[in-house]
């Protein structure tokens, strides 16, 4: 699927703005998956670069890197809330909290670990 060749190249935007498209061909929960595993291999990337990066600009992508975390995190939150009956469910909380939690949204992470 081009889809995840795009995560492979790190394309991650161009990734993301394909998964407005894939409503025609996939579930609603299924993108979201998608998008959620996106932003996750994208804050990877983010840090593989800020440990690369100058001093300065390492600071910059720090704050993309905390934006992200929260981000996802609220990502991860829809897709709990849109597959609640499922084995998934768990997990996607989890995941949520996680992200809020290194993302520095302490409250939101409080919120989705007492689900």
């Amino acid at each position: 699927m081009r889809f995840h060749a795009l995560i492979d190249e790190e394309q991650f935007e161009i990734a993301l703005e394909m998964s407005d498209q894939l409503d025609r061909v996939m579930s609603h929960t299924k993108i979201l998956e998608l998008i959620a595993e996106t932003h996750s291999e994208w804050l990877e990337s983010l840090q593989s670069e800020a440990r690369h990066a100058s001093p300065q600009k390492a600071k910059r992508i720090s704050e993309k890197i905390l934006e992200e975390y929260r981000d996802t995190g609220k990502l991860y939150r829809r897709l709990a809330r849109a597959q609640i009956l499922t084995k998934s469910y768990t997990d996607d909380i989890w995941q949520s909290a996680v992200f809020f939690f290194k993302g520095h949204d302490y409250l939101s992470a409080i919120e989705m670990f007492n689900l």
